[in-house]
């Protein structure tokens, strides 16, 4: 994910949504949450989604407003078109410069950050109580209300250049983008967020403004708000300041038409030639859903191989045990629409890559095809049951768990019910997923590291398979 400070909106791609007709609005309430905070989900009439909570712990207030708007609805030639869009939202409204949003923002003391990714770009501003409606006013200007002035597109588009440039210098960097390039191959989620030094400079003021237009609509939005106000309050504030956005004519915006993701057949490597002594390695393959009903088993197992830190198998045989590499672990990114991706990584001293690559791709054989311990069963089953009492304690984190449910089409209280599920796994079961999910005998491979001095001996890579 990427990161920028001092922006106001938070912005993402909707899913599939219901209602419930009531009146003018759907409503849809649910019922009390563990972590003592109530919510309520409206649909106006304009098609926003509006996702209303109740917590009283602080007076604050959490908004979050998301709007599909990925890298992968970018045209290949204008790869960073979303990127750039999202980045110039609160540079310059109808009413305030880019100036007085920033001056605004640091008046109110204001929390506010920018996040995205292939699917969503999403933007989140946190302001005390009585600072709300110079908040919702801010958010509501900034989003029904963008000018994209041309000196403010250059400003940018140069900010994003450089940043493309600094990224040639950065392993985890390069390893990260050709892996996604490797994997992704041939569908239009091989596609770096920010795009690339050739595409950015052909993005046109008209390029930016159909994208804003096209996707940018609250019938392909969902707002959260988390405060210290009754739900009748939240969504009251919510229609005020955002029941005059206009929704489109021709209905939300289609969110299919995107190309299967394809398996991954045999191996694939790619080095990538840089002027360092170390090498950085990510190998992988195509994973599963975040909705997928396996998922929480794949995290129980990838918690024992590479994902638990200090308690995987990774990072005690390889790292701590052997002292191979720097860094070593290993996550499932679940995919939205489409499958995401199982990727596993490390970092070592050059001449350690072929020994920690072998024992990687060892390990992850050995969890398919042989039981978990007891104990190691045990301990993810406590990990996840102790991080219950983590989760939803802010409010940042609180709209985060109720946007994933809404975003993902997950059931209600999902958080709940995931650690009970892995609460009642089995051994057999963690094995079962661990062949299911995980596949050494076929994924790409991508190494960022000094290519005249690395001699790649891992079973089954020929040099065949390695691609300059």
């Amino acid at each position: 994910m990427k990161k920028r400070w001092l922006v106001l909106l938070f912005f993402s791609v909707a899913v599939p949504l219901f209602s419930t007709a009531q009146g003018d609005v759907g409503v849809q309430n649910f019922e009390p949450l563990q972590k003592g905070f109530v919510r309520r989900r409206v649909e106006l009439p304009n098609g926003l989604v509006v996702l209303a909570v109740e917590k009283h712990k602080l007076p604050m207030v959490h908004i979050e407003i998301l709007v599909k708007a990925g890298s992968i609805n970018d045209p290949e030639e204008k790869a960073g078109l979303a990127n750039l869009t999202a980045s110039l939202l609160d540079k310059g409204t109808k009413t305030r410069t880019a100036l007085e949003i920033a001056e605004q923002i640091d008046f109110m003391g204001a929390r506010a950050s920018v996040s995205s990714d292939s699917w969503t770009t999403r933007r989140f501003i946190t302001v005390l109580k009585r600072d709300l409606e110079k908040g919702l006013d801010l958010v509501s200007e900034i989003v029904m209300n963008p000018t994209f002035k041309e000196e403010e597109i250059e400003r940018e588009r140069k900010k994003v250049l450089s940043a493309i440039l600094r990224k040639r210098e950065l392993p985890n960097r390069i390893v990260s983008e050709t892996f996604q390039e490797l994997v992704y191959e041939g569908h239009p989620l091989h596609r770096p967020l920010d795009g690339y030094a050739e595409t950015v400079p052909k993005i046109t003021r008209k390029d930016i403004v159909t994208f804003y237009q096209n996707f940018y609509l609250p019938n392909n939005a969902i707002l959260v708000i988390v405060g210290d106000l009754s739900l009748d309050e939240i969504v009251n504030y919510a229609e005020n300041y955002f029941g005059k956005w206009e929704r489109s004519v021709f209905g939300r915006p289609s969110l299919l038409g995107f190309p299967e993701v394809r398996p991954i057949q045999g191996k694939r490597v790619k080095i990538v030639d840089m002027d360092i002594s170390q090498s950085y390695l990510l190998c992988g393959h195509i994973g599963l859903k975040r909705n997928d009903p396996d998922y929480s088993a794949c995290r129980a197992m990838n918690y024992i191989l590479g994902g638990g830190a200090f308690a995987s198998r990774f990072f005690r045989e390889i790292r701590s045990q052997a002292g191979l590499a720097y860094s070593v672990y290993s996550n499932f990114t679940g995919g939205s629409l489409l499958e995401g991706t199982f990727r596993a990584g490390f970092q070592t001293k050059l001449e350690s890559t072929s020994q920690v690559l072998n024992k990687m791709l060892e390990m992850i054989r050995e969890i398919r095809s042989e039981l978990v311990s007891e104990k190691e069963l045990e301990d993810v089953k406590k990990f996840y049951e102790g991080s219950l009492a983590r989760r939803g304690e802010t409010y940042a984190q609180v709209a985060v768990l109720v946007l994933n449910g809404e975003y993902y089409g997950l059931p209600d209280q999902y958080w709940v019910k995931e650690i009970e599920e892995i609460k009642g796994l089995t051994r057999e079961r963690i094995r079962e997923v661990a062949k299911k999910y995980l596949d050494p005998d076929n994924l790409v491979i991508a190494i960022a590291t000094k290519k005249e001095d690395l001699k790649l001996d891992v079973e089954g890579i020929t040099p065949e398979m390695i691609e300059e």
